[in-house]
Formats: C-alpha cells, sequence, structure tokens
C-alpha cells in the first residue's frame, strides 16, 4: 500500500535530473537516503534523523516535497534559494499539491553551522516564498 510520495527536485547547478521521485511504502527517510546515495552527497540517515533528513538535504539547494496520503498532508522543503527548474516544477506541481487537505512549508536559512526553520502555511504562502527566493 502507498504511504506517500517524495519528490526531490535538484538545484540544476549541481544535479542534471530534472525530478528524484518515488512512491512511499513505509519511509520517507528511505527515499531521501537514496537521493543521497544516488548524487553521492554523503548522507548516512539513521531512523531518528526522519525530521532533519529533508532539512539537510534542502540546505544543500534541493527542494523536497514529502506527501502522506492518510493524513492528506503535503510538506515541502525549500532551499534558502530557488533555481528556476524548482519554481517551474512547483507551478506545474500546483493542481496535484492542493488536493492535499494540509499543506506546509519550512523555509530553510543558514545561522552559522546550522539551519533555521521558518513555517509556511498553505500553497500560496509556499508559492509567495519561492517566487521570492527565485526572483532574488
Amino acid at each position: 500500500m502507498k504511504r506517500g510520495k517524495v519528490y526531490i527536485i535538484p538545484n540544476e547547478d549541481q544535479i542534471i535530473e530534472d525530478c528524484f521521485y518515488r512512491e512511499i511504502g513505509s519511509s520517507h527517510l528511505r527515499a531521501i537516503q537514496e537521493f543521497s546515495d544516488k548524487y553521492r552527497l554523503g548522507y548516512q540517515f539513521h531512523e531518528e534523523d526522519y525530521q532533519n533528513a529533508p532539512c539537510q538535504v534542502a540546505m544543500d539547494g534541493h527542494l523536497i516535497i514529502k506527501t502522506e496520503e492518510d493524513a492528506s498532508l503535503a510538506v515541502a522543503y525549500i532551499p534558502e534559494e530557488i533555481t528556476d527548474r524548482q519554481s517551474l516544477w512547483l507551478y506545474d506541481h500546483q493542481r496535484e499539491l492542493s488536493k492535499y487537505g494540509m499543506i506546509v512549508g519550512y523555509e530553510l536559512f543558514k545561522e552559522e553551522s546550522n539551519y533555521k526553520l521558518f513555517h509556511l502555511h498553505g500553497l500560496d504562502e509556499i508559492m509567495k516564498s519561492t517566487n521570492k527566493k527565485n526572483f532574488i
């Protein structure tokens, strides 16, 4: 049974492939680890990294969208800078994302050697944030 999905839209300055996509049976973390392994990002995530892993990969510049079908939830992890490809992907998939009952986002910002999260509520706030980040 499909639990959800993971979409990782890479920063095109680092990875040429358009989109990394996996349907999830049990754990979103496995797909994120698979992305890290495929593109040799060097991460070795463990089960306790479930919440932190998408943030770390987003801090590398990659846009991540996780969905939970049972909860009708979509979560976006938005890197500090949004590339043209990432912005276009979000525009192209707005309709699909709008089907979820709850849509939240986490904007990530570097803060010294760590990152800071800013919570976004709804697809409109996510789109405004990514537009601003892509424009800058």
